[in-house]
């Protein structure tokens, strides 16, 4: 396909072409008409990202079977023997968050505090001293409310002790986030008395905002969290450069490390996720192995490409392991955080 799509004369600067000429001898372009079909632009945009090559079958040994080879192959200056760092991470990263969209349905945070059925607890301690009838009794109104009774009933059976204090619950939140004719003041109210307290030093208004939309919450934080993710990057180079900083490496090959182990986490944690949601949501066997898959290959990648005791090598990988963590707690909150003002 590549030769029907050579021209007489460099499309860039005009130059004359010898016939069968790939490149222009005087400014390098490709010789290639660009003005080409639709499945032939999306199939070179593809090759272009993806670069299913040679290059590409190269690197999947060493990726998944030789930690570290990667990234001591690249420092020593073979750049092109197997697929560049940058290409490699965004695949992977590509790869993971599309099965993290994949698993994980827009409106699960409304699922999970929807299980939260009205809920009642008596003012002098709690339910152990409820008689047996009034035992049962709260039994069938929790019975009822299971059924998706309407917000805010008033049966008497709810209303039939004053003892006993109504708790405001999720579905009750979002129905009165969504009416204009409650104020914020009314809905700070039923905030305060409901077991969703939210500790944030933000406004009621954004509070209600993040209440009424809570599905979007969850879209935003999936689109932020690639970026998060890849701003913390440089900081795990930095956590590199600084406890194995008798290795004698530059900065930027820490960096091409973290981008090696980092692409390897995405893939491994991608399809373990799959086997979670193929052997059923009840079986977090995969994710558990995927977790010591990963430390593991972590520790023997720095291992080789730091080349020092493996005892030091551990203590070390345990400290790294512990900051980065916490920095990606930290990255994870203000990404949220940071969610919640965009709503």
């Amino acid at each position: 396909m590549k030769d029907n799509r050579k021209t007489e004369y460099c499309l860039n600067c005009e130059q004359d072409l010898s016939q069968g000429e790939d490149y222009c001898p005087s400014c390098g372009q490709e010789n290639k008409i660009q003005k080409v079909p639709i499945g032939v632009f999306l199939e070179d945009l593809i090759a272009s990202i993806l670069s299913f090559d040679g290059r590409f079958l190269r690197t999947l040994g060493p990726f998944f079977f030789q930690p570290g080879k990667l990234t001591m192959t690249f420092n020593k200056g073979q750049r092109k023997k197997y697929t560049h760092p940058i290409r490699l991470y965004l695949f992977s990263s590509l790869f993971y968050f599309f099965i993290i969209g994949l698993v994980i349905p827009a409106n699960i945070l409304d699922d999970i505090l929807s299980q939260d059925i009205t809920l009642y607890e008596d003012e002098t301690g709690g339910l152990d001293e409820l008689s047996p009838g009034e035992r049962a009794e709260l039994d069938s109104v929790l019975e009822f409310g299971s059924r998706n009774i309407p917000f805010f009933p008033t049966s008497e059976k709810t209303n039939r002790k004053d003892t006993l204090k109504k708790k405001v619950t999720w579905k009750e939140l979002r129905f009165l986030s969504l009416d204009k004719e409650i104020s914020n003041q009314e809905f700070a109210t039923s905030l305060s008395q409901s077991y969703f307290h939210i500790d944030l030093p933000i406004g009621i208004e954004k509070k209600r905002n993040f209440v009424a939309n809570s599905n979007l919450f969850i879209v935003q934080s999936a689109k932020n969290l690639p970026l998060m993710m890849f701003a913390l990057l440089p900081f795990f180079a930095l956590l590199l450069k600084i406890l194995f900083y008798n290795a004698k490496l530059y900065y930027i090959e820490h960096l091409i490390h973290g981008l090696h182990l980092h692409a390897l986490a995405y893939v491994v944690y991608g399809f373990s996720i799959l086997l979670f949601l193929i052997l059923g949501q009840s079986d977090f066997l995969p994710i558990q192995y995927s977790f010591y898959l990963v430390s593991l290959f972590a520790f023997i990648s720095i291992w080789r490409v730091h080349k020092q005791h493996w005892l030091s090598t551990l203590f070390k990988f345990l400290v790294l392991g512990f900051l980065y963590i916490s920095i990606l707690i930290f990255g994870v909150l203000t990404e949220l955080y940071l969610s919640v003002l965009l709503l």
